[in-house]
């Protein structure tokens, strides 16, 4: 199984994805540095928490598009080519191969996300800023997270709707994942049962949005609302748990 991770993870860093972030990611930053003018919750654009608020928030997107796109036609090939059977012939279940390749693709997306974040560590440097070095190391943590349950959410889809489709889906539960605080806003607004049935159908995105504030707010020793981990936690739990039991009964099936 680690052969298998280690074998995906190297046929993947093998590609020009990872220098195209890193421009993406140097893009990102000076289009911040240079930016017109506006506020962000009340706070001056030239603050620290305007400024790095908004990097992260556009850096965790791209970066969880980014897994969507470096974890794309993964497990199709793999279900299609021969490398499943001899593996299996060879000792390694089906059900281990595909855990093992969501691994190697996990792996490959924080490594992409690192590449994308380092014009921003640079900049970090460069300015010298007063948050403690224990802070930005906990906003990174969140950060991989965010990109990690983007990889697994997408994961989930592949087993279930063919590859073209997932990866549209993946991208549009991506990006409206990251507005996702505002789309419970607009429906709780709303009443009737469209408004309930649509509260209760958004909580199935993946909470990008709350991942990147609290990543905001670790970053610049903000408080972390409680509430909010649990909840994301929760939601990584069940979302794990959805990947097992697809994975067993795509197993079972191909049987």
């Amino acid at each position: 199984m680690k052969a298998l991770i280690k074998l995906h993870a190297k046929e993947n860093f093998k590609g020009s994805s990872f220098l195209i972030f890193g421009i993406l990611g140097s893009i990102i930053t000076l289009i911040i540095i240079f930016q017109v003018k506006f506020s962000i919750e009340g706070v001056a654009a030239t603050s620290d928490y305007a400024v790095f608020g908004m990097q992260w928030k556009l850096l965790s997107m791209i970066a969880s598009l980014g897994a969507i796109s470096l974890s794309m036609n993964t497990m199709a090939f793999h279900r299609r080519g021969t490398r499943k059977e001899l593996l299996w012939l060879h000792g390694l279940e089906p059900e281990k191969q595909y855990f093992a390749l969501i691994l190697g693709n996990l792996l490959v997306s924080i490594a992409m996300a690192f590449v994308l974040s380092i014009p921003m560590m640079i900049q970090i440097l460069v300015k010298g800023l007063d948050f403690p070095w224990y802070s930005i190391v906990f906003s990174f943590i969140a950060y991989g997270i965010t990109v990690c349950t983007a990889c697994v959410f997408y994961s989930l889809w592949t087993f279930i709707l063919s590859p073209a489709v997932s990866a549209l889906l993946g991208m549009v539960f991506i990006v409206m994942g990251t507005v996702r605080t505002t789309f419970l806003l607009l429906l709780g607004n709303k009443g009737g049962l469209f408004g309930k049935l649509g509260k209760y159908l958004i909580h199935i995105l993946p909470p990008l949005d709350e991942l990147s504030q609290i990543t905001r707010d670790l970053f610049t020793g903000g408080a972390v609302d409680l509430p909010v981990v649990f909840r994301i936690l929760l939601y990584l739990w069940l979302l794990l748990g959805m990947v097992y039991f697809v994975i067993k009964w795509v197993v079972q099936y191909e049987k």
